[in-house]
């Protein structure tokens, strides 16, 4: 018994001293070094000096420490020329995690928006699932009032005393998995509820003129052409009309009971030709079809067409967008910040394939937001309420 009761209280031990190591592993989850630098030289762009460095402590609680060098007056000249000839701030940062591996990103900015945000900017440091850094991003702050401020009699406005120092803003942000749209339930799901449709076990709530139209429509349409094409009963409804509305008849020269002459020859040439075995031509729907009219248009059930469209597009690995269209939006976006960019055609590519995947898990994100509101029919929030649960910069951090 005693032997018994020692074990448990070793074993009870052990599990706390278990949740004890985990609560600090969870806590203090991850130790890395952001080294900065920056190239100021127009002249040498590939010189990176030091700027400061950053020292996160916890990424789920989001610890840091940020330590950077005082700017000199020659880093605010650098500066000032890089915003006068209209080129980039770029920073280069060095991650060093905590077993000693160092990975190196590089990043850029209008220098002419981190010269009028006076050295205000902020970075975003990117984490996948796994806390592994994936990207570091760089802007400057205010970055909507001073989009239109590059000119060269606005940066002239800016005096160095105004370059006091860095003022940054640091941003620890954990990229997490979307789920996987269920696009074959969904499928399966369309082709069960055709099925029981076909078989009637659904019950259709329409009205008889919805269910029944196409039937009455064309009725009612043969009834019309019958009665252009029978000028004998409207004749006969004519005169029927006009004795009704008459009160007073008119004295009228007899002919004597015959049949006027005209009628005779046309109705003794139809019995000529019938008697020959000479079809008349007929009029309606059926001498349409016998005398090569229009074909009818296949129509097919709601969600067919796009059944077979999302097989189709499902099946095949080539781009939607088309080539050219997508290059003259680069270029048209490329002019907003350098004239002379050219790109090759992998780089062009690889562009297109990136906002294809884009776009296309996006809309798969609007699409199951379009599902769990118990719709079919996709609109501009599900697209909004999408692009904000994915973080999107329009709408700032998650």
């Amino acid at each position: 018994m005693k032997t018994h009761f020692s074990y448990i209280f070793i074993t009870f031990i052990f599990m706390q001293l278990s949740a004890l190591v985990y609560s600090q592993n969870f806590d203090f989850d991850s130790h890395l070094t952001v080294q900065l630098f920056h190239a100021l030289d127009v002249d040498n762009p590939n010189v990176f000096t030091s700027r400061g460095n950053i020292t996160v402590s916890s990424i789920n609680s989001g610890e840091f420490v940020i330590n950077q060098k005082d700017i000199t007056q020659q880093d605010r000249h650098f500066i000032t020329n890089l915003a006068k000839k209209d080129t980039f701030y770029r920073l280069r940062a060095d991650v060093v995690g905590s077993d000693g591996i160092k990975t190196s990103f590089i990043t850029s900015s209008k220098a002419c928006h981190m010269l009028h945000s006076q050295l205000h900017d902020a970075i975003t440091i990117n984490f996948d699932h796994n806390l592994a850094v994936v990207g570091v991003n760089h802007r400057s702050i205010n970055l909507e009032e001073i989009f239109d401020k590059c000119s060269t009699e606005a940066i002239n406005d800016i005096t160095l005393n105004q370059l006091y120092e860095f003022s940054t803003v640091v941003t620890l942000k954990i990229i997490e998995q979307a789920p996987v749209p269920d696009t074959v339930g969904f499928i399966q799901k369309l082709e069960k509820e055709r099925e029981a449709r076909e078989r009637g076990e659904t019950k259709d709530n329409r009205s008889f003129l919805s269910k029944y139209w196409m039937y009455i429509v064309p009725a009612v349409i043969l009834l019309l052409i019958s009665g252009i094409t029978n000028p004998e009963a409207q004749g006969a409804q004519g005169s029927v009309a006009a004795q009704m509305v008459r009160t007073k008849q008119t004295a009228r020269k007899s002919t004597g009971g015959k049949t006027p002459k005209v009628y005779k020859i046309l109705q003794t040439k139809t019995k000529e030709l019938r008697s020959k075995g000479k079809h008349l031509p007929q009029v309606g729907r059926n001498a349409q079809k016998k005398n090569g009219g229009t074909k009818k248009v296949k129509r097919f059930r709601p969600g067919t067409v796009a059944l077979k469209e999302i097989r189709r597009y499902q099946k095949t690995t080539e781009l939607l967008i088309r080539h050219a269209p997508f290059q003259r939006l680069v270029k048209e976006i490329s002019l907003k910040y350098k004239a002379d960019f050219r790109y090759q055609s992998g780089a062009m590519s690889a562009l297109q394939e990136a906002a294809e995947s884009y776009i296309t898990g996006l809309f798969e994100d609007t699409n199951l937001c379009a599902i769990h509101a118990k719709r079919v029919t996709i609109m501009p929030r599900d697209i909004q309420l999408a692009m904000r649960i994915r973080g999107d910069s329009r709408y700032g951090p998650k």
